[in-house]
């Protein structure tokens, strides 16, 4: 099989070098909110681990953390990316491990098995889609819970990632909530929900943005965007594609 990645830890070491620390996701994005509702909706209520998959620069894992008080862990493939992981739990006072190792190469033996696995824009950039859910599967106790999200590059949603980079399907699956489901029952896994859910985001333009000013008035352009389309779930307006999967308690 050819090798399904279409990044490289080389490409995500340059966007991890110089990580400032300490970081963790703000209160006030919208399209934050969006997302640590869905992580703390779907925590299984007798759960003592949670496992993030890209988990880069640590800032999700420190917030899960800090808010639960439950045990984290991640993986990387990017040495920068988990050096600056690390740095992020000692700034935070987080106990963690983290993993430099491919996601082909989790396993519960040496990574753990967790109630809550999740990954947060990894799998799109993955041609074999169904092996990467199935990573997620292989570090998931029975009964735990995998929660997959990845950017909607689909209708208006996926405009702003076009005009930021015109090469964006280089390095990304155009995904779909029917994509990510049959994924998941390939990996044996049982959907709970795969649709379209968070805000519309073009926080991405920021990447391009030179100046302070255009800057701020850019980022205050895109969270107004971001919480009118707060209520919407759809395949044209919402930021993200999402899937929520059991495995099986068997």
């Amino acid at each position: 099989m050819s090798d399904p990645r279409k990044t490289t830890a080389a490409q995500w070491d340059e966007v991890w070098r110089g990580t400032r620390v300490p970081v963790r996701p703000g209160r006030i994005n919208p399209s934050v909110i969006s997302t640590r509702r869905l992580l703390l909706g779907a925590l299984p209520g007798t759960a003592t681990s949670i496992f993030e998959l890209g988990c880069a620069p640590g800032a999700w894992l420190a917030d899960l953390h800090l808010r639960t008080g439950l045990r984290v862990g991640g993986c990387d493939l990017s040495p920068e990316g988990v050096a600056w992981t690390r740095r992020n739990f000692e700034a935070l006072g987080v106990v963690g491990e983290v993993f430099e190792t491919d996601v082909f190469e989790l396993s519960p033996e040496k990574h753990g098995a967790h109630d809550l696995v999740y990954s947060l824009g990894l799998v799109e950039h993955f041609s074999d889609t169904r092996a990467v859910v199935e990573a997620h599967a292989a570090i998931t106790r029975p009964g735990g819970i995998v929660i997959v999200s990845v950017p909607n590059l689909q209708g208006l949603s996926g405009r702003p990632y076009y005009r930021a980079d015109p090469n964006v399907e280089k390095t990304h699956e155009v995904m779909t909530a029917e994509r990510l489901e049959e994924a998941a029952r390939s990996a044996g896994l049982e959907p709970i929900h795969a649709g379209y859910g968070g805000p519309f985001s073009a926080y991405v333009l920021l990447d391009r943005m030179r100046g302070r000013t255009k800057r701020l008035l850019t980022y205050g352009a895109c969270t107004v965007a971001a919480a009118l389309s707060y209520p919407l779930h759809s395949r044209q307006v919402s930021g993200q594609v999402r899937l929520i999967a059991r495995k099986s308690a068997d």
